[in-house]
């Protein structure tokens, strides 16, 4: 028995194909476990049944692999008298399946993955409303403080930088001693001390290389990633 591939080298989640050669031309169903399940016993494999409806000498079957490694495929045969064969496999020995034999015939068939584009791709590139207003509703006029969740290394950060973020602020500013050039034109007027202000918070590259930042950002007094204030000495009323 023989089994041969189309090519010499499989990619993850590309189907493969598959060539049989059987020494007789008596077989009427093929079982076929592609070594791809958890194990190469009967419950845990992976495995096909090929069967046909005259007795043929050979067949062919394909099979896509999800996963890197070299494959070794078990292969069983039952002939017209319903009599099963050995299974058959490039393996020197396998214990999960009996009676078993080796048989290089059965090539072998690597899989690798594809190489990496080196493309991010997000989902959720614009997140409206993240931010839980009723804080300010119990505490009163706070502080903004913007940070990435701390599940990523320096270099991974630096990967997606620069991050661009816009807000809308109800801003309490009874405490202004004046505002940056980085401050867009007050859009309407929220009375009583209050001002509703449109800011733009980037974090470039100073978001890793700035300890002092302890990744976290003040949104009104750290500014961008120059550091430029946007809204000194101001607190928020609602974002």
């Amino acid at each position: 028995m023989s089994l041969t591939w189309n090519t010499t080298t499989g990619s993850v989640n590309t189907e493969v194909t598959g060539t049989l050669s059987f020494q007789d031309n008596n077989v009427r169903a093929v079982y076929i476990d592609w070594d791809d399940g958890s194990s190469n016993k009967k419950e845990e494999s992976n495995y096909q049944w090929l069967q046909f409806t005259e007795p043929v000498s050979g067949a062919t079957a394909t099979h896509t692999y999800n996963a890197t490694g070299t494959f070794k495929p078990i292969i069983q045969t039952i002939n017209s008298e319903g009599i099963a064969s050995r299974y058959y496999s490039a393996n020197a020995t396998e214990s999960d399946v009996r009676p078993f034999s080796q048989d290089t015939n059965i090539t072998s068939l690597p899989v690798t993955d594809f190489t990496s584009t080196s493309v991010m791709r997000t989902q959720n590139k614009t997140l409206k409303s993240g931010i839980d207003n009723s804080l300010f509703d119990v505490y009163g006029s706070q502080e903004l403080y913007v940070s990435i969740f701390p599940t990523l290394t320096n270099t991974e950060i630096e990967y997606a930088l620069p991050i661009k973020i816009d807000l809308t602020l109800l801003v309490d500013n009874v405490l202004l001693s004046g505002a940056s050039a980085a401050v867009d034109s007050i859009d309407a007027s929220g009375g009583g001390g209050t001002s509703i202000e449109k800011v733009e918070v980037v974090l470039s590259e100073s978001y890793v290389t700035t300890p002092s930042l302890n990744f976290l950002v003040n949104v009104l007094e750290d500014g961008a990633s120059n550091r430029t204030p946007l809204l000194s000495e101001l607190q928020l009323g609602k974002c």
